[in-house]
Protein backbone atom coordinates (compact mmCIF):
# COMPACT_ATOMS: atom_id res chain seq x y z
CA UNK A 1 0.00 0.00 0.00
CA UNK A 2 2.92 2.31 0.75
CA UNK A 3 4.24 1.19 -2.26
CA UNK A 4 1.62 1.79 -4.20
CA UNK A 5 1.64 5.55 -2.76
CA UNK A 6 5.54 6.31 -3.01
CA UNK A 7 5.35 4.95 -6.82
CA UNK A 8 2.16 7.10 -7.81
CA UNK A 9 3.11 10.34 -6.34
CA UNK A 10 2.63 13.09 -8.57
CA UNK A 11 6.63 13.94 -7.35
CA UNK A 12 7.49 10.41 -8.72
CA UNK A 13 5.38 10.55 -11.56
CA UNK A 14 6.57 13.88 -12.85
CA UNK A 15 10.59 13.04 -12.39
CA UNK A 16 9.78 9.47 -14.62
CA UNK A 17 8.33 12.18 -17.28
CA UNK A 18 11.04 14.06 -16.73
CA UNK A 19 14.34 11.71 -16.63
CA UNK A 20 12.32 10.15 -19.93
CA UNK A 21 13.03 13.34 -21.74
CA UNK A 22 16.76 13.47 -23.63
CA UNK A 23 16.56 16.68 -23.18
CA UNK A 24 16.36 16.54 -19.44
CA UNK A 25 19.18 14.13 -19.44
CA UNK A 26 21.41 15.91 -21.69
CA UNK A 27 21.19 18.70 -18.98
CA UNK A 28 21.58 16.54 -16.23
CA UNK A 29 24.71 15.33 -17.74
CA UNK A 30 25.63 18.86 -18.88
CA UNK A 31 25.88 19.74 -14.87
CA UNK A 32 27.98 16.48 -13.84
CA UNK A 33 30.01 17.63 -16.96
CA UNK A 34 30.89 21.50 -15.56
CA UNK A 35 30.65 20.34 -12.29
CA UNK A 36 34.08 17.91 -12.62
CA UNK A 37 35.20 20.79 -14.93
CA UNK A 38 35.10 23.03 -11.93
CA UNK A 39 36.35 20.00 -9.92
CA UNK A 40 39.32 19.70 -11.74
CA UNK A 41 40.23 23.41 -11.44
CA UNK A 42 39.28 23.19 -7.73
CA UNK A 43 41.71 19.83 -6.49
CA UNK A 44 44.56 21.23 -9.09
CA UNK A 45 44.69 24.43 -6.94
CA UNK A 46 44.12 22.19 -3.55
CA UNK A 47 47.39 20.19 -4.72
CA UNK A 48 45.65 17.17 -4.56
CA UNK A 49 47.18 14.04 -5.98
CA UNK A 50 47.51 13.94 -9.96
CA UNK A 51 45.72 10.33 -9.82
CA UNK A 52 42.75 11.88 -8.82
CA UNK A 53 42.52 14.87 -10.98
CA UNK A 54 42.91 12.29 -14.13
CA UNK A 55 40.16 10.71 -13.06
CA UNK A 56 38.08 13.61 -13.20
CA UNK A 57 39.08 14.73 -16.35
CA UNK A 58 38.57 10.95 -17.52
CA UNK A 59 34.92 11.29 -16.11
CA UNK A 60 34.73 14.78 -17.65
CA UNK A 61 35.66 13.26 -21.19
CA UNK A 62 33.01 10.12 -20.97
CA UNK A 63 30.38 12.45 -20.18
CA UNK A 64 31.28 14.35 -22.90
CA UNK A 65 31.04 11.79 -25.42
CA UNK A 66 27.77 10.50 -23.42
CA UNK A 67 26.00 14.26 -24.47
CA UNK A 68 26.72 14.35 -27.77
CA UNK A 69 24.37 11.76 -29.27
CA UNK A 70 21.75 13.28 -27.04
CA UNK A 71 22.19 16.48 -29.28
CA UNK A 72 22.36 14.71 -32.89
CA UNK A 73 19.89 16.30 -35.28
CA UNK A 74 18.94 19.06 -32.82
CA UNK A 75 19.81 21.53 -35.49
CA UNK A 76 16.88 20.53 -37.84
CA UNK A 77 14.30 22.43 -35.55
CA UNK A 78 16.79 25.27 -35.89
CA UNK A 79 16.53 25.05 -39.31
CA UNK A 80 13.06 25.14 -39.66
CA UNK A 81 12.83 27.64 -36.68
CA UNK A 82 14.74 30.08 -39.05
CA UNK A 83 12.54 29.45 -42.38
CA UNK A 84 9.20 30.28 -39.84
CA UNK A 85 10.61 33.32 -38.59
CA UNK A 86 12.22 35.10 -41.86
CA UNK A 87 8.14 34.14 -43.46
CA UNK A 88 7.05 35.99 -40.38
CA UNK A 89 7.05 39.82 -41.21
CA UNK A 90 4.43 40.32 -38.71
CA UNK A 91 7.30 39.84 -35.69
CA UNK A 92 8.68 42.99 -34.02
CA UNK A 93 11.47 43.57 -36.40
CA UNK A 94 14.17 43.70 -33.22
CA UNK A 95 12.88 40.17 -32.03
CA UNK A 96 13.02 39.24 -35.71
CA UNK A 97 16.24 40.07 -36.28
CA UNK A 98 17.33 38.49 -32.80
CA UNK A 99 15.68 35.37 -33.54
CA UNK A 100 17.46 34.97 -36.83
CA UNK A 101 20.30 35.43 -35.64
CA UNK A 102 19.99 33.02 -32.78
CA UNK A 103 18.36 30.09 -34.82
CA UNK A 104 21.02 30.23 -37.84
CA UNK A 105 23.65 30.40 -34.81
CA UNK A 106 22.47 26.99 -33.01
CA UNK A 107 21.91 25.51 -36.36
CA UNK A 108 25.41 25.66 -37.27
CA UNK A 109 26.61 25.52 -33.89
CA UNK A 110 24.74 22.03 -33.42
CA UNK A 111 25.95 20.67 -36.61
CA UNK A 112 29.84 20.97 -35.55
CA UNK A 113 28.55 19.68 -32.55
CA UNK A 114 27.60 16.60 -34.44
CA UNK A 115 31.24 16.83 -35.68
CA UNK A 116 32.85 17.04 -32.39
CA UNK A 117 31.26 13.74 -31.47
CA UNK A 118 32.60 11.87 -34.53
CA UNK A 119 36.33 13.84 -33.66
CA UNK A 120 35.77 12.06 -30.16
CA UNK A 121 34.74 8.90 -31.32
CA UNK A 122 38.13 8.87 -34.05
CA UNK A 123 35.98 9.17 -36.77
CA UNK A 124 36.99 12.36 -37.53
CA UNK A 125 40.67 12.66 -37.95
CA UNK A 126 43.42 14.68 -39.52
CA UNK A 127 43.46 12.48 -42.35
CA UNK A 128 39.87 12.04 -43.61
CA UNK A 129 39.14 15.95 -42.53
CA UNK A 130 42.57 17.90 -43.36
CA UNK A 131 42.06 21.16 -41.76
CA UNK A 132 38.44 21.18 -39.85
CA UNK A 133 40.10 18.66 -37.20
CA UNK A 134 41.47 21.36 -35.58
CA UNK A 135 38.98 23.99 -36.27
CA UNK A 136 35.93 22.64 -35.72
CA UNK A 137 35.89 22.74 -32.32
CA UNK A 138 36.13 26.46 -32.63
CA UNK A 139 33.70 26.86 -35.03
CA UNK A 140 31.23 25.10 -32.67
CA UNK A 141 31.92 28.07 -29.95
CA UNK A 142 31.89 30.74 -32.95
CA UNK A 143 28.43 29.81 -33.97
CA UNK A 144 27.28 29.05 -30.15
CA UNK A 145 28.30 32.34 -29.49
CA UNK A 146 26.18 33.59 -32.34
CA UNK A 147 23.24 32.01 -31.32
CA UNK A 148 23.60 33.50 -27.86
CA UNK A 149 23.96 36.95 -29.15
CA UNK A 150 20.72 36.40 -30.83
CA UNK A 151 19.21 35.65 -27.51
CA UNK A 152 20.36 37.85 -25.67
CA UNK A 153 19.25 40.51 -28.56
CA UNK A 154 15.67 39.25 -27.99
CA UNK A 155 15.85 39.02 -24.55
CA UNK A 156 16.90 42.93 -24.21
CA UNK A 157 14.29 43.56 -26.78
CA UNK A 158 11.34 41.93 -25.16
CA UNK A 159 12.59 43.78 -21.49
CA UNK A 160 12.47 47.12 -23.48
CA UNK A 161 9.05 45.96 -24.55
CA UNK A 162 7.40 44.84 -21.33
CA UNK A 163 8.89 48.12 -19.35
CA UNK A 164 7.68 50.09 -22.36
CA UNK A 165 4.44 48.41 -21.50
CA UNK A 166 4.13 49.08 -17.92
CA UNK A 167 5.25 52.68 -18.05
CA UNK A 168 2.11 53.28 -20.29
CA UNK A 169 -0.18 51.37 -18.06
CA UNK A 170 1.54 53.37 -15.28
CA UNK A 171 0.37 56.21 -16.64
CA UNK A 172 -2.97 55.51 -17.73
CA UNK A 173 -3.72 54.17 -13.86
CA UNK A 174 -2.33 57.61 -12.47
CA UNK A 175 -4.68 59.45 -15.00
CA UNK A 176 -7.55 57.34 -14.38
CA UNK A 177 -7.05 58.11 -10.24
CA UNK A 178 -6.34 61.61 -11.14
CA UNK A 179 -10.06 62.42 -12.55
CA UNK A 180 -12.95 63.45 -10.36
CA UNK A 181 -15.23 60.39 -9.10
CA UNK A 182 -14.07 57.34 -11.02
CA UNK A 183 -17.10 54.95 -12.70
CA UNK A 184 -17.30 51.71 -12.47
CA UNK A 185 -15.73 51.25 -15.67
CA UNK A 186 -12.72 53.35 -14.45
CA UNK A 187 -12.55 50.92 -11.79
CA UNK A 188 -12.51 47.85 -14.18
CA UNK A 189 -9.59 49.48 -16.24
CA UNK A 190 -7.41 49.90 -13.27
CA UNK A 191 -7.98 46.54 -12.21
CA UNK A 192 -7.42 45.33 -15.52
CA UNK A 193 -3.97 47.16 -16.48
CA UNK A 194 -2.49 46.02 -12.63
CA UNK A 195 -3.59 42.60 -13.80
CA UNK A 196 -1.96 43.46 -16.89
CA UNK A 197 1.53 44.79 -15.37
CA UNK A 198 1.77 41.72 -12.89
CA UNK A 199 1.81 39.87 -16.17
CA UNK A 200 4.20 41.88 -17.73
CA UNK A 201 6.74 41.49 -14.06
CA UNK A 202 6.28 37.71 -14.72
CA UNK A 203 7.42 38.07 -18.59
CA UNK A 204 10.20 40.74 -16.81
CA UNK A 205 11.69 38.32 -14.57
CA UNK A 206 11.75 35.15 -16.98
CA UNK A 207 13.42 37.32 -19.68
CA UNK A 208 16.35 38.39 -16.79
CA UNK A 209 16.79 35.11 -16.15
CA UNK A 210 17.14 34.32 -19.70
CA UNK A 211 19.41 36.98 -20.29
CA UNK A 212 21.51 36.02 -16.87
CA UNK A 213 21.97 32.80 -18.14
CA UNK A 214 22.91 33.28 -21.44
CA UNK A 215 25.75 35.85 -20.74
CA UNK A 216 27.28 33.21 -18.23
CA UNK A 217 26.86 30.75 -21.18
CA UNK A 218 28.34 33.06 -23.43
CA UNK A 219 31.61 33.28 -21.17
CA UNK A 220 32.26 29.68 -22.31
CA UNK A 221 31.42 30.00 -25.67
CA UNK A 222 34.01 33.27 -25.58
CA UNK A 223 36.62 31.47 -23.96
CA UNK A 224 36.14 28.51 -26.32
CA UNK A 225 36.39 31.09 -29.27
CA UNK A 226 39.92 32.19 -27.85
CA UNK A 227 38.20 35.07 -27.69
CA UNK A 228 38.75 35.78 -23.71
CA UNK A 229 40.98 33.72 -21.19
CA UNK A 230 38.93 32.39 -18.43
CA UNK A 231 39.98 29.48 -16.45
CA UNK A 232 38.09 26.27 -15.41
CA UNK A 233 37.35 27.25 -11.90
CA UNK A 234 35.25 30.22 -14.03
CA UNK A 235 33.75 28.32 -16.38
CA UNK A 236 32.77 24.97 -14.54
CA UNK A 237 30.68 27.57 -12.32
CA UNK A 238 29.22 29.20 -15.19
CA UNK A 239 28.23 26.09 -16.73
CA UNK A 240 26.92 24.35 -13.57
CA UNK A 241 24.87 27.63 -12.63
CA UNK A 242 23.40 27.46 -16.70
CA UNK A 243 22.32 24.07 -16.59
CA UNK A 244 21.00 24.39 -13.08
CA UNK A 245 18.76 26.86 -15.04
CA UNK A 246 18.14 24.68 -18.09
CA UNK A 247 17.46 21.79 -15.75
CA UNK A 248 14.48 23.95 -13.79
CA UNK A 249 12.87 25.21 -16.96
CA UNK A 250 12.04 21.19 -18.38
CA UNK A 251 11.08 20.47 -14.43
CA UNK A 252 8.85 23.46 -15.05
CA UNK A 253 7.40 22.27 -18.15
CA UNK A 254 7.28 18.85 -17.29
CA UNK A 255 3.35 17.93 -16.41
CA UNK A 256 2.84 15.48 -13.55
Amino acid sequence: MVYGELIYHPVVTKLLKFLDSSASREKLLRLLQYLCRFLTYYTFRRNVNIETIQLIKKIQSSIAISRKPLRFLKNLPHLKNLNKIYSNELLDSTIRIGDLIKNFGYALYFQFDTLQWLKLLGLLTSKNSGALYFKVDKLAANFWLIGLTGSIITDLRNLKISYDSNKALLNEINSQEKTDGSSTSDEKLIVQNNELILKNNEKINLNKRDLFKNVLDSLIALKGSQLIDLNDGVLGFAGIITSIIGIEDIWNATKA
